[in-house]
């Protein structure tokens, strides 16, 4: 179990902060 909550981390966490420097920067542009 462990195993695949360290995957979820190691991928998902890049997808978190990808998505919210997307929203950052949609903002600026607005």
């Amino acid at each position: 179990m462990e195993e695949i909550l360290q995957g979820i981390a190691n991928v998902g966490f890049p997808i978190v902060v990808a998505a919210y420097l997307l929203v950052r920067i949609e903002g600026k542009l607005e």
